[in-house]
């Protein structure tokens, strides 16, 4: 279960246990009613606040995750790029070596 099921569990269970608080304490039908009201305005602002923060984390993290994936694509581009270089200049050294020797000989 993950910290979200569990929040969201959690609310919901506080939600089912005032609402029957309410319902079974000797209170007036249109209090009740007030005080379900509220409890649910209130239950739905924090549920839209949590939303908020783990949109936010997700962005965090994503945005993490992408600049790490840059980071190691650039460092491999690098690696590629020096020994193609490497390569390269070994090839142009075994050419002018060859040549060399074919005009000796």
């Amino acid at each position: 279960m993950t910290n979200r099921d569990a929040c969201m569990g959690f609310f919901a269970g506080a939600l089912v246990g005032a609402a029957i608080a309410m319902l079974y304490a000797p209170a007036a039908g249109s209090d009740t009613r007030r005080r379900l009201r509220s409890a649910g305005n209130d239950l739905r602002s924090k549920a839209m606040d949590h939303a908020s923060e783990l949109k936010q984390t997700a962005t965090d993290r994503l945005a993490d995750a992408k600049a790490t994936v840059q980071d190691k694509v650039s460092q491999t581009v690098d690696k590629v790029s020096t020994e193609a270089n490497r390569v390269a200049n070994a090839v142009k050294e075994g050419k002018e070596a060859m040549q060399a020797s074919y005009s000796r000989g």
